[in-house]
């Protein structure tokens, strides 16, 4: 992706523009009609600022990697907008479908796909707390997309939000919240528990992904362990 000579502040040939999207910091280029582009705001513009970017896109290309996720390819480019304010351009593939909340039916055709999603993202979520790495912390439907991006052959469940405010680690949020790690991840299973539930519900009939529910399971016997070690 060219990043020259600048247009209007932003380090691309043409300026991004507001498209679709209810989120006015999510803007288009035309010259990549299959990618979008998150303007986010780099409020301290320090270097540890910058790394969490870079460490965002790790965790998520290793999602798709090493647990099979579909996530959307990030590139990350510092750069203005036409302001001439710092930003950080995250440019990503774009997907094109519903989200996962806002869809009221789902195919019974995808059930497959939808309980290899949830069954991978929850490993991965009890892989990395129990290594005390960083998590995917923003467990909600409406950050999963069943659609497609650019070159896809068939609808895939994606997860949407590759934000850095999306992953966590367990001493951050002990910070936050209080509490020990079984209080931080009782409530984090809680989430996990109700994103399962409620897309259980979207199938006719309702369907049961027995895989997801499984690894829900040993999530739900992995905090009682620590809940009861923390006494």
């Amino acid at each position: 992706m060219h990043s020259g000579e600048e247009k209007g502040g932003y380090p691309f040939r043409e300026i991004p523009r507001e498209g679709e999207y209810s989120k006015k910091h999510i803007k288009r280029l035309s010259e990549y009609p299959g990618k979008i582009v998150r303007e986010e705001p780099l409020y301290f513009k320090g270097v540890e600022e910058v790394a969490d970017y870079r460490l965002s896109k790790e965790f998520f290309d290793r999602l798709r990697t090493t647990y099979d996720i579909s996530v959307p390819d990030i590139n990350l480019v510092l750069g203005r907008n036409d302001k001439g304010q710092d930003r950080m351009l995250m440019v990503v593939d774009k997907i094109e479908g519903q989200s996962i909340e806002e869809s009221r039916l789902l195919p019974a055709e995808a059930k497959e796909k939808f309980d290899s999603f949830y069954a991978s993202l929850f490993s991965s979520i009890l892989d990395d707390y129990r290594a005390n790495r960083f998590f995917f912390s923003d467990v909600d439907n409406s950050q999963f997309v069943y659609g497609r991006k650019q070159g896809d052959s068939e609808d895939s469940v994606y997860l949407v939000d590759v934000e850095p405010k999306s992953i966590a680690s367990i001493d951050l949020l002990v910070s936050m919240k209080g509490g020990g790690p079984g209080h931080i991840f009782h409530d984090l299973i809680g989430l996990c528990g109700k994103t399962l539930s409620d897309v259980e519900k979207k199938f006719s009939p309702p369907q049961k992904p027995w895989k997801a529910r499984s690894k829900f399971e040993e999530m739900r016997s992995y905090a009682e362990e620590l809940l009861d070690a923390e006494g």
